[in-house]
């Protein structure tokens, strides 16, 4: 294909999905519905404007990227404290999901390895459109949102081995060699995970570090693009899923330092991806078909159904393994839709002969209704779940995480950040620092404080480090202009927090004052008035002096 032609493509799509995500937001909706609707819209099934070609790699890299972001924010220790609920919760859920699925598709008729793959496929749940809504809510790290996340990284990584069930069941094979199968494709993916645990834990970190205190700003930002996309090229030529190597890299450098100013560099571009992602998944859908006869029907009629028994399954397993009825109901509602991944099965279905056309577009649109409501039903888990239990107590306790408990957030770690951080902390006052060099944030957190490495010009990074529960901010940046910056993101996210910041020169000070709560420190006039102190106290002391030294020479003369 013309590299012209794909350019033009992506722009038609994009600004598709711009207008129709506009309106969408004005209405009182998502977004995201409206980047689906953007794709039905302009794809070949409707107005034609745009092919499948170039498309489906930009919106596969979309969600690579945004996997890529959740492994950053998923260490591994805490992978492996939501790993006994994320594993067996979200096997079990696959499960019992596929096996009712697949039932129910037998009992009408369906043959049975069709029906499999399609109970297959309505076991995953979209992980794009889940953690988006969650995010926008503040909601990931809330007790049903990080179930909601193991379970649907289990479903990610169990994309793959379903793939390969889906040749086997078109092509025949003995019960050895789908085990030979399995197991070779098991030992590629260990061997992907440990050549990705030692480059992103022994190598990148010293390349981000670096890269960090060059110059140069956009390093960083290629080197984040680098290591995502590099995990999803070793992932694909090992025959695995693109998205699982992206978040094992995300993952491997979430203890770095540099894991926040990652994370806010790469949030634009895998914002526009993300976008594309959705608008592909709009394109797949036969509006022709969709409308023909009673198709529409069965479609919603098989979205409902996939959404109520997956609601239920997934209930019963993340139950199963100890999880709070409010939470595991809450969980089970933000992931009953039919996910992303679904498409990548069906797909290989089709092309191995075990979906028709009538069988994709079947399944294509009743995925297309479920993400339609999805964000809805995200946004309001807790209080269906809720009105469902009423058993268990209004709300479970959830812990409070260390950027969620009330602290100082202090901008720069120079001199002046130490003398503040100091103060505080002998009036025992929890202080976050943010620092752009590593060196400086390395000396915070050895001076046992809690350090982010980062720009604090971005809002990803100042909501990474607990912006919503500051109670206070110092900005001690000798740069007006970036002090100015700052000050005029934190007053966009929190317009009465107290800022107290530092201006080098008297002629800038009024220009750090954004609102009548900023305090701005002048050096030039402070520096004044503790030279003017010292003045007046060494002149008073030289006065003193003077005046005691002619009273004892007069005493003397008198004797």
């Amino acid at each position: 294909m013309d590299a012209w032609i794909i350019v033009r493509d992506l722009v038609v799509l994009l600004a598709a999905a711009l207008a129709f995500g506009m309106a969408f937001e004005r209405l009182g909706g998502s977004a995201m519905l409206g980047y689906l609707v953007a794709g039905m819209f302009v794809g070949p099934s409707l107005l034609g404007f745009v092919g499948n070609e170039a498309i489906e790699v930009a919106s596969e890299t979309g969600v690579a990227m945004l996997l890529f972001t959740i492994g950053l924010e998923t260490s591994w220790s805490r992978f492996r404290a939501m790993g006994a609920l994320a594993a067996g919760g979200g096997s079990v859920q696959i499960a019992l999901t596929a096996a009712v699925v697949t039932g129910l598709a037998t009992v009408i008729g369906v043959e049975w390895k069709t029906a499999l793959i399609l109970g297959f496929c309505a076991s995953l749940s979209s992980t794009a459109t889940v953690v988006q809504t969650l995010q926008h809510r503040g909601e990931q790290d809330s007790l049903h949102g990080r179930a909601s996340l193991g379970v649907l990284l289990l479903q990610d990584g169990a994309v793959v081995p379903l793939v390969l069930v889906a040749n086997l069941l078109a092509r025949g094979g003995s019960i050895a060699s789908v085990a030979e199968s399995f197991s070779l494709t098991a030992l590629r993916a260990m061997l992907l995970v440990l050549v990705l645990v030692f480059v992103g834990g022994r190598i990148m970190p010293r390349i981000f570090d670096a890269a960090a205190l060059a110059r140069a700003r956009e390093l960083p930002i290629l080197l984040a693009v680098i290591s995502c996309l590099a995990a999803v090229v070793a992932a694909h030529a090992a025959d695995l899923s693109p998205a699982l190597g992206a978040f094992v890299a995300g993952m491997v450098l979430a203890d770095s330092r540099m894991a926040t100013q990652i994370r806010a560099d790469v949030a634009p571009v895998r914002a526009v991806l993300v976008t594309i992602f959705f608008a592909a998944v709009g394109m797949q859908a036969d509006i022709g078909w969709l409308f023909s006869g009673t198709n529409l029907l069965l479609v919603v009629g098989l979205a409902a159904a996939v959404m109520l028994v997956k609601t239920m399954a997934t209930f019963v397993s993340l139950r199963t393994f100890g999880a709070a009825r409010l939470t595991a109901a809450a969980a089970a509602i933000s992931i009953s839709q039919i996910g992303e991944f679904s498409f990548v099965l069906a797909s290989e279905a089709r092309r191995v002969g075990l979906f028709g056309f009538d069988a994709y577009q079947t399944i294509v649109g009743a995925t297309l209704v479920t993400l339609l409501v999805s964000p809805l039903l995200v946004s309001r888990a807790r209080r269906m779940a809720a009105a469902l239990v009423r058993a268990d107590p209004p709300v479970a306790a959830e812990g409070v995480a260390a950027e969620q408990q009330p602290h100082v957030l202090l901008i720069g770690y120079g001199p002046a950040g130490h003398e503040v951080a100091s103060q505080l902390r002998e009036a025992e006052i929890p202080v976050t620092v943010i620092e752009s060099n590593p060196r400086s944030a390395g000396e915070a957190m050895a001076a046992g404080l809690r350090a982010v490495v980062g720009d604090a010009t971005r809002s990803e990074v100042l909501e990474h480090a607990g912006l919503g529960s500051a109670i206070a901010v110092v900005v001690t940046l000798p740069d007006h202009l970036a002090a100015a910056q700052v000050i005029a993101e934190l007053r966009a996210h929190r317009p009465h927090m107290p800022v107290i910041a530092r201006a080098r020169h008297h002629r800038f000070a009024q220009r750090l004052r954004l609102s009548a709560e900023d305090v701005v420190i002048d050096e030039e006039e402070a520096v004044g008035r503790l030279l003017g102190f010292e003045a007046y106290l060494a002149a008073r002391a030289e006065l003193d002096r003077r005046e005691g030294k002619g009273t004892d020479a007069g005493t003397d003369e008198s004797a």
